[in-house]
C-alpha cells in the first residue's frame, strides 16, 4: 500500500492595525533621513527610534502613509515589497508633525481619539489640528 505524506508549511499570519505611534515614528525617523527634495531613501530599516518595531510592522505602517498621501514614493507599485523608494515628506505630514511633535499634543491627540473610538489617519489628523488650535485659543485668550 502506498504511503502517502502530505506537508502544509504556514506562513504565520500576522493581523496588523493601525498603531498611531508607529505611524508618528516613522515620520519623524524620515524626516530626519531626508536632506534634500528628491534624495531617494530606502525605508524602512529597523534601527534607531524604529529598532522597537518588527519589519513588517514598519511596512504596514509606511505603506498606510503612502497610501495615505503622508509619504511621496518613487514608485506606486509596492505588492509583495517590503521596502520603499521615499523621496520625500507631503505637505501635510510636514503639518502632521508639526502638530504632534510635542509629547504633550500627541498625548492629548491619542486620548482624543481613544475617547472619539477612532484613530485612522484621517482622524488623528483632525484631531492634531484640533488640539493645536484650542491651544493657541487657550493662549490668545479666546
Amino acid at each position: 500500500t502506498p504511503f502517502y505524506v502530505l506537508f502544509f508549511f504556514c506562513k504565520e499570519v500576522v493581523i496588523l492595525k493601525l498603531d498611531p505611534d508607529c505611524i508618528r515614528d516613522i515620520l519623524m525617523d524620515l524626516e530626519g533621513k531626508i536632506q534634500d527634495v528628491g534624495e531617494l531613501v530606502t525605508y524602512p530599516k529597523e534601527s534607531g527610534l524604529l529598532g522597537k518595531y518588527q519589519r513588517n510592522v514598519l511596512s504596514y505602517h509606511t505603506r498606510q502613509c503612502i497610501l495615505s498621501g503622508l509619504l511621496l514614493t518613487y514608485r506606486d507599485d509596492f505588492d509583495g515589497q517590503d521596502s520603499f523608494h521615499i523621496k520625500d515628506l507631503s505637505p501635510s505630514a510636514h503639518e502632521f508633525l508639526a502638530n504632534i511633535r510635542s509629547e504633550t499634543t500627541w498625548s492629548k491627540t491619542k486620548e482624543v481619539a481613544k475617547k472619539v473610538g477612532s484613530s485612522s489617519l484621517t482622524v488623528l489628523l483632525k484631531i492634531a489640528a484640533g488640539v493645536v488650535t484650542n491651544l493657541i485659543n487657550t493662549h490668545l485668550g479666546s
